[in-house]
């Protein structure tokens, strides 16, 4: 996170290549931008990837490893995962949002995670895209809450986690589709 770079690694031969990326100014750390998600999108291989401190997200070609980095939509990107359909889905750790962002336009639909009380705060840590029917999974590291949104219905449904300071920090899922 801290050096700024992202490293491919083949396993077939055991080579290395480190990709240093762009020196974006940081907004909120003195150690700099912070890449900190990353995500493979499944319709083209690119490699996409979060600078927490920077409002940024970035995308490197799987061939030339060039790289273009965009301005993200939600404040503190975190984690991010793309759908099957190569929707890349963002946590706005900063915003308490979740954003879907189609890449090819860069246009993105902003999704406030709901609040059970007023005053609450909440703060999507990571999600994750359910395999089996593409439903979002969100962390949310201040209300000891798992979200499950659900977007052909733009619903969330909240899971209340049954101790206090979780601070759960992403998904899996079983075969059978569980989180």
């Amino acid at each position: 996170a801290f050096s700024n770079q992202v490293g491919r690694f083949d396993p077939a031969d055991g080579s290395m290549r480190v990709v240093a990326l762009p020196a974006t100014p940081s907004k909120s750390m003195p150690a700099g931008p912070m890449p900190y998600g990353i995500d493979v999108n499944p319709v083209d291989g690119s490699v996409w990837y979060s600078k927490l401190a920077s409002d940024r997200i970035g995308r490197i070609d799987p061939v030339t490893l060039e790289i273009r980095e965009y301005d993200s939509p939600v404040r503190g990107p975190r984690r991010h995962r793309f759908d099957a359909s190569g929707q890349l889905w963002v946590a706005g750790f900063a915003d308490g949002v979740i954003a879907r962002i189609e890449v090819g336009s860069w246009t993105a639909e902003v999704y406030p995670l709901p609040v059970l009380a007023p005053g609450e705060i909440t703060a999507p840590y990571a999600l994750a895209i359910n395999p089996r029917n593409q439903e979002v999974w969100v962390n949310d590291t201040m209300m000891d809450v798992a979200w499950r949104f659900r977007p052909a219905e733009e619903r969330f449904i909240a899971y209340p986690l049954p101790l206090r300071g979780t601070y759960t920090r992403d998904f899996s899922f079983t075969p059978e589709g569980w989180a």
